[in-house]
């Protein structure tokens, strides 16, 4: 059946573009779509998972590395049925379907005639066993693993010849959505069910053209190439494009010295401790490093007292630690120091990483940071710190590809302090 053709979508008030348009007439079991963000991905599978409930007895699942990303192609296909009304009656779809929705968790529509779509986690693998399926929607596939697709999910789409719409902004140069894409592309027998696309933000046509402008302005190259034009980026060489600019030598003004203080901090041992002093802006939103402190081997009951010697005669609103640090947190508190901590609850740390250093690369690019030259250790971290010359076993693993650990503890402690700062000012990192 052409959903096209027949005025399925009409019925559920949903017009595509072009890009969906090809997607939705493709007959192909396995699409791909590597696209920029805001461009329609979820809407598309939201519309095809809509589809698919309209069937008798059919199984879908929304899966994810998380619920909360499994979520935006289930709401979607929620919106779509609150649009769609009973034949010759006044009643709507969606007020004969049974959604549940717990507060955190799993989610499911059921339809009265045996269907139903469910939102699952990669997060709870043991949930990915047992079920035959008609679609399996993977939401920012790029953010998956080779795992739980290669151990559990394939094998659900079997005995149903089930299909699979896996979309997603790409994440770095290889991993599983990239093999996935290359598959889509290949012209071997044997990847015949499979159809890859790749589109930017623009393919919609009511995205904003002048804010793509403003973007494309602000955000580092390679982020804005990856997240707006939906393109395989590769994470080679050093993490950051230095600018000389972004030393300074003069010292504190009495006005400088009343600005608001965040410190910035990330524990290490063996890599170091560091501690930054950064002084903020608010005219300009630009960030000022004016003091450091780099300890090897020490602990937090050692640093403490420097740091609030250090502090003395400044209005240092808070320090800001890595979420997934419990421990650091929980110290620094029975020591007085007052912390803050970005909510990342609901990410995994990897992602987490990637999109604070994103944010760190964006503020550069935007010549919105200042370090001091007696920072010099700071300096030279940032100076040297690199990605992987190619995927660990580790980072294969997790598919998530990190800048090496070494030099690392600098960045993080600026971009804990930049991300909090942005998000706080409304500007969702987490969400490029």
């Amino acid at each position: 059946m052409n959903k096209l053709d027949t005025g399925f979508f009409k019925n559920m008030g949903y017009v595509p573009h072009n890009k969906q348009s090809e997607v939705h007439e493709s007959e192909a079991r396995f699409r791909i779509i590597a696209a920029g963000a805001r461009s329609g991905k979820s809407m598309l599978a939201g519309a095809e998972i809509v589809l698919t409930l309209m069937r008798p007895n059919t199984r879908s699942w929304c899966v994810a590395s998380q619920y909360e990303l499994a979520e935006k192609e289930f709401d979607w296909a929620l919106i779509f049925l609150s649009e769609m009304k009973i034949k010759h009656k006044q009643r709507k779809i969606l007020d004969v379907t049974h959604l549940i929705s717990p507060s955190k968790g799993s989610r499911i529509i059921k339809m009265p005639w045996g269907s139903y779509c469910q939102t699952k986690s990669t997060e709870k693998p043991q949930s990915l066993l047992g079920e035959e399926l008609d679609l399996i929607v993977l939401g920012e596939a790029s953010q998956l693993s080779r795992e739980p697709w290669q151990r559990m999910l394939r094998a659900r789409l079997g005995s149903r010849k089930g299909k699979l719409i896996a979309g997603s902004t790409p994440n770095s140069d290889f991993g599983l959505f990239m093999d996935f894409f290359n598959s889509g592309l290949s012209k071997e027998e044997r990847w015949k069910d499979w159809q890859s696309w790749q589109f930017s933000t623009l393919a919609n046509p009511y995205f904003d053209t002048e804010e793509w402008e403003v973007a494309k302005k602000e955000l580092d190259k390679k982020i804005f190439e990856e997240q707006y034009e939906g393109k395989f980026v590769s994470r080679r060489g050093n993490v950051f494009e230095w600018k000389n600019d972004i030393i300074f030598d003069a010292e504190m003004t009495d006005e400088q010295k009343g600005w608001s203080c965040l410190i910035g901090l990330q524990k290490g041992y063996t890599n170091p401790y560091v501690v930054l002093w950064i002084f903020i802006d608010y005219a300009k939103m630009i960030y000022h490093v004016f003091h450091e402190l780099h300890q090897f081997k020490k602990l937090t009951d050692d640093i403490v007292p420097q740091m609030k010697d250090m502090s003395m005669g400044y209005r240092v609103i808070a320090t800001v630690t890595d979420y997934s640090d419990y421990i650091v947190a929980d110290e620094l508190k029975r020591l007085g120091v007052g912390t803050t901590r970005n909510e990342e609850k609901k990410y995994n740390k990897s992602f987490a990483l990637i999109k604070k250093i994103q944010a760190l690369q964006n503020i550069i690019k935007q010549d919105r940071l200042k370090i001091h030259s007696s920072c010099e250790e700071t300096i030279k971290e940032l100076k040297n710190l690199k990605w992987q010359d190619s995927p660990k076993e580790q980072a294969e693993r997790a598919e998530q590809e990190t800048p090496l650990t070494k030099y690392l503890q600098s960045a993080l402690a600026i971009a804990n302090v930049i991300s909090f700062c942005e998000n706080a000012r409304g500007q969702n990192i987490y969400g490029y």
